[in-house]
């Protein structure tokens, strides 16, 4: 998902691409030191703030979001192909409000059991992370 997010908006920050993905910064760090050492991304200097990095795939990793935005395309028109229109629109306001309840279940989780920050981050990834149609 981070890969698609850098392939559609190419050069945004880390703190940008956490916003994306609505995560934290701590939690998008370690994610981007992964990518990073696996030769998916490029960290460069931001122009306009000498604290921040932008990010940008490799060849390698544009190769791979292509293949990988394929099979999901194939898979999602497998999946949906007997739904009409309005069914599918049903299911995503269906999906978002589950999101919604999820973000809300989990903040309240954090609130009454307190918890390291990168296991909440961590918490928050596991419960908000649906893909919305």
């Amino acid at each position: 998902m981070a890969l698609g997010v850098i392939k559609k908006n190419p050069g945004l920050t880390q703190s940008e691409l956490a916003s994306e993905l609505e995560l934290g910064a701590a939690a998008v760090g370690r994610l981007i030191d992964r990518l990073e050492e696996r030769d998916f991304i490029v960290r460069s200097p931001a122009l306009d703030d000498r604290r921040a990095y932008t990010l940008d795939l490799t060849p390698a990793a544009n190769a791979l979001v292509l293949s990988l935005d394929a099979t999901a395309q194939e898979l999602k028109d497998d999946l949906l192909h007997s739904l009409s229109e309005q069914e599918i629109s049903s299911l995503n306001r269906g999906l978002n409000k589950l999101k919604s309840n999820l973000q809300r279940l989990s903040a309240t989780a954090i609130s009454v059991f307190p918890l390291r920050p990168d296991t909440c981050a961590e918490l928050q990834t596991t419960l908000c992370s649906v893909p919305l149609l």
